[in-house]
């Protein structure tokens, strides 16, 4: 029960909130086959959609992150040839932009799916 209104935290007697043990917070992980059962249960479809929309979400950081590396060293390889075409920067720009509204809708994807 929550008497106090912080969540995963208790009170002791002298009204001092304490934390979980690391061993409390590991013991909880053994609920988490029986939770997944009830969530396969529920709808198999769902909870597939649900995993590969969680992994794609979680690879998109590292993805934003390499396209800008290559923003960098095409501003880094620009300044070197004034002369350049800037034609591959602003095709990255655009990825990047891509991706932040990929991830976006990645979110409220999961949050529908949820």
């Amino acid at each position: 029960m929550m008497k106090s209104g912080i969540p995963h935290e208790r009170r002791s007697n002298n009204n001092i909130t304490e934390r979980p043990s690391l061993k409390e917070k590991f013991a909880a992980l053994k609920n988490l086959p029986r939770f997944f059962a009830l969530v396969w249960q529920t709808n198999h479809w769902l909870t597939i959609a649900n995993a590969l929309l969680r992994i794609a979400k979680s690879a998109m950081p590292v993805a934003i992150l390499y396209v800008g590396k290559l923003i960098i060293d095409e501003v880094i390889s620009l300044s070197g040839n004034p002369g350049s075409s800037n034609t591959y920067l602003w095709e990255l720009v655009a990825a990047e932009f891509g991706l932040a509204i990929l991830s976006d809708a990645l979110s409220r994807a999961i949050s529908l799916v949820d």
